[in-house]
């Protein structure tokens, strides 16, 4: 006699759940209190910007709360050849919490890390407090990448650059890092 599934012993038959049952079990690991996959609730613009700087020319994606008062701004750079827009559900949840969120296109695998570190560069520096004056608080400013941009972020703020036999010092003079 053949046994079916529902005859074997517990123990050796892998049990099925139901999609419900799976997002039941899912919900009760989230820690109680923590709405992290809900947009905030500050409205935002969204709008493309189109830059350049030292014979570069690159477009930024600013996402800005429309809430009175100065904003923490986060410059979040992108990955080897990626866009903007492959970044919007991040941009979008900082921006729905009150931070202003600026995003700037890759431009591209053929182009040196350092030219756009040059980039990220200027727009948290020049563009920023030029263009978003009284919107931003440029004392709160973070930055942050994925892949080669947070290799960017790294050197925006004072890592040392280096490739072809030469060392290039891109260090920001008013950060400073430690290590405990």
């Amino acid at each position: 006699m053949q046994r079916r599934r529902r005859d074997l012993p517990r123990g050796n038959a892998p049990r099925r759940r139901s999609r419900g049952q799976r997002d039941r079990r899912r919900r009760r690991r989230r820690p109680a209190g923590v709405p992290y996959d809900h947009d905030g609730p500050v409205p935002f613009t969204v709008a493309v910007q189109h830059l350049m700087t030292a014979g570069h020319a690159f477009d930024v994606t600013v996402y800005m709360p429309t809430t009175d008062g100065a904003h923490p701004l986060v410059s979040l750079s992108c990955g080897s050849s990626q866009k903007a827009a492959g970044y919007a559900p991040h941009a979008t949840r900082l921006a729905s919490y009150g931070i202003a969120t600026v995003v700037a296109d890759d431009p591209g695998a053929l182009t040196n890390t350092i030219d756009v570190v040059t980039n990220a560069v200027y727009v948290v520096d020049t563009w920023v407090p030029m263009a978003l004056a009284g919107k931003v608080d440029t004392s709160r400013v973070g930055l942050a990448g994925h892949s080669r941009g947070g290799a960017v972020s790294l050197l925006a703020v004072g890592a040392t650059f280096e490739g072809a036999g030469a060392a290039e010092d891109v260090a920001e003079g008013r950060v400073t890092i430690t290590s405990k």
